[in-house]
């Protein structure tokens, strides 16, 4: 039986080089991604920005590391940014193993509680989540749940529509909210509810309420429908938070 009092806590350093050894294909390159810039590590990391800075300077001097000014794609300026050097790929061979098998809890597509290694969790729930992301979620949700919509949103299949299940994170794992709701499953029916909430949205209410039982379809109509609503008014400013 799992353990409900079973607590994840990954090393800030762990964290980075665990970031750095995902995004090591970005390794040597002129254009990178923001991902192994400061702003980027920190949010992956779940970790305030100067605490990145702090962190990386011990990284440094233990030859982990290294650093470089490089073009960020989408950006005009340079950035700082850091890889992972021979040595620092040598130790997360050995730090990848205890990584790999630290346990984290799950809720399965059955609604069992199952204890797993971290590196089942993401198979198991049907899900796109890296490792980092997953001893990150478990650090912060405790369980993960199969089917949650606040691990992001649905990763489409081939023929566009959402598989079941499949989830991709819509930013960092800790992250707070954001600026679209997941992606759903195409929502048939509901013109009633979706006219109730134009007729709110049009007024002049503070907010609207959504109730249901419990796996009725809310956060799909609300996701579905603000995401309609943005795709018709680009100008909108949306905070989504997935609580």
């Amino acid at each position: 039986m799992a353990d409900k009092s079973l607590r994840v806590n990954i090393a800030v350093n762990d964290r980075i080089l665990l970031h750095l050894l995902e995004q090591d294909h970005l390794a040597d390159r002129y254009i990178v991604t923001a991902g192994i810039t400061r702003p980027g590590i920190a949010e992956a990391c779940a970790l305030h920005p100067p605490n990145v800075s702090r962190a990386m300077r011990d990284l440094l001097r233990a030859d982990l590391v290294s650093e470089h000014s490089r073009q960020i794609r989408g950006d005009n300026r340079r950035q700082k940014t850091w890889q992972l050097t021979e040595a620092g790929r040598e130790e997360m061979r050995t730090r990848l193993q205890t990584l790999r098998t630290t346990n984290v809890l799950i809720r399965d597509e059955q609604s069992d509680l199952l204890e797993v290694p971290a590196s089942e969790a993401a198979e198991r729930l049907d899900s796109s989540l890296t490792l980092l992301q997953v001893l990150m979620l478990s650090m912060v949700e405790g369980i993960l749940q199969y089917g949650d919509i606040r691990l992001g949103h649905i990763e489409r299949g081939e023929d566009d529509q959402p598989s079941p299940g499949r989830l991709l994170m819509l930013a960092g794992a800790h992250s707070t909210y954001h600026i679209r709701a997941p992606s759903t499953r195409t929502v048939h029916g509901r013109e009633s509810e979706r006219a109730q909430l134009d007729e709110w949205f049009a007024g002049n209410e503070p907010c609207m309420v959504i109730s249901g039982i419990a796996g009725c379809g809310k956060t799909t109509l609300a996701s579905d429908w603000l995401n309609a609503r943005l795709d018709e008014e680009p100008n909108l400013r949306v905070m989504y938070y997935p609580c």
